[in-house]
């Protein structure tokens, strides 16, 4: 999300459009009157970014799929999602409630860089970007959103319920969320991965989490060949192999 937040403004600032290579690591070309601003949103941005990082460590000790540590333990213990849920909770849910509070803390006070806020002009253009691509998106775009919305819910539920093993549940995710989009052949995976705001990333994020829970150890070698794919394929500086003009 904040990829895709500071693709559309990094753009805009550059005046460049949303169609063309652009390079998102250099400023280069980067209007003077909008490097102030700029700055200001990495800023913001930075801090969304260890907000989430925080979070996610937070939410990852509160259930059995949050690390895969917990698969292990539930798996020896017994316990399904909610068994692991309630007798985690007299350790969890103070660690968590302390971890938000020192989220609101340091915002609150601007503690340590934190408290950057999103410079007016760039959430004006921001809106406009998504008005721009909610006209353009079309029925079939909006029939993905609630595709990729209904996946997650199920995704809610069959671990809430445990309709099935962990490493089941995420494997008809990953399937859903791609063939129902349209991604149907091997080769449409990795531009699907590389696009931000998308349920089919997170779904695979969830890959060397089921490959783990569906086998009696960790799995070393399911992790050790998931890190060399992510080796292989490296996140682009650009977004289109269209050529922008000046």
């Amino acid at each position: 999300m904040a990829y895709g937040f500071y693709n559309v403004y990094h753009r805009f600032a550059s005046g460049k459009t949303m169609h063309c290579d652009h390079d998102l690591c250099s400023d280069k070309i980067v209007k003077d009157t909008q490097r102030q601003e700029l700055q200001q949103f990495r800023g913001f941005l930075r801090n969304l970014m260890m907000h989430g990082a925080v979070g996610t460590a937070l939410g990852g000790v509160c259930t059995i799929v949050g690390e895969p540590q917990n698969l292990l333990i539930g798996a020896e213990m017994g316990w399904h999602f909610m068994p692991f849920f309630f007798k985690v909770v007299p350790v969890s849910m103070p660690v968590l409630a302390v971890g938000l509070l020192t989220c609101l803390a340091v915002e609150r006070f601007k503690l340590f860089g934190y408290g950057v806020e999103m410079p007016g002009n760039i959430r004006s253009h921001l809106l406009e970007t998504a008005n721009q691509m909610e006209k353009e998106r079309g029925i079939r775009g909006r029939a993905k959103l609630v595709i990729q919305a209904a996946v997650g819910i199920w995704l809610i539920i069959a671990l809430a319920l445990h309709l099935a093993a962990v490493g089941v549940i995420g494997l008809s995710v990953i399937v859903l969320a791609t063939a129902l989009n349209g991604f149907i052949d091997e080769h449409q995976i990795g531009p699907a991965l590389k696009r931000p705001c998308r349920l089919p990333p997170c779904s695979w994020s969830f890959s060397p989490l089921s490959a783990s829970s569906t086998t009696s150890t960790s799995s070393p070698r399911s992790w050790m060949l998931f890190w060399q794919w992510k080796g292989r394929h490296r996140w682009p500086h650009t977004t289109s192999p269209t050529a922008c003009s000046p």
